[in-house]
């Protein structure tokens, strides 16, 4: 049986990510779609968009395109890199509190529930196909704006995170 290359394993714990999100955000009260979640925060259907447009950009990136810029300096983002990333990964805690890049950030309205999720499953099987269309690019670090250049299954194990992060902001129904 064929073991698994590192970026094979970070694809399938971020595609599980997504489904859980999907599934999670299935059973938010449709009254709440389009409520923010909290004072200055996004509603169901805005994180469904923002994670859309992640995983677009990322798809993009894989397949040469231009990819988000960085938001830092490279002495802050090398600092914040190892400073920080570790214990994110050690620990599987996305922190909060940064902001999201414009380019990712989710327009003022959220589209419905069915679209904004159907999206968003496109997005993620996206990924696939765009490696699957470029097998050289499974080498090739992505960007990320804040932590710099990162290994593709770092860049995945720390999106799964984010993703997750973002479940848990979804309200129960």
């Amino acid at each position: 049986m064929k073991s698994r290359t590192p970026l094979e394993t970070a694809l399938l714990e971020h595609c599980s990510s997504i489904e859980a999100f999907l599934a999670a955000a299935e059973v938010v009260p449709e009254a709440q779609w389009a409520r923010p979640v909290g004072p200055g925060k996004w509603s169901p259907g805005q994180i469904s968009e923002h994670l859309s447009l992640t995983l677009e950009a990322v798809a993009r990136e894989v397949r040469g395109g231009p990819p988000i810029p960085f938001r830092l300096a490279w002495w802050k983002r090398f600092w914040i890199k190892q400073r920080y990333l570790p214990g994110i990964l050690e620990r599987k805690q996305f922190p909060s509190g940064a902001q999201a890049p414009r380019e990712i950030r989710p327009a003022a309205v959220a589209a419905p529930r069915g679209e904004a999720l159907a999206r968003l499953g496109t997005a993620n099987s996206g990924i696939a196909r765009a490696y699957a269309e470029n097998p050289q690019a499974a080498g090739r670090r992505l960007r990320h704006p804040y932590f710099g250049a990162l290994t593709a299954p770092d860049f995945f194990a720390v999106n799964a995170l984010h993703v997750l992060h973002h479940r848990s902001q979804l309200p129960l129904s």
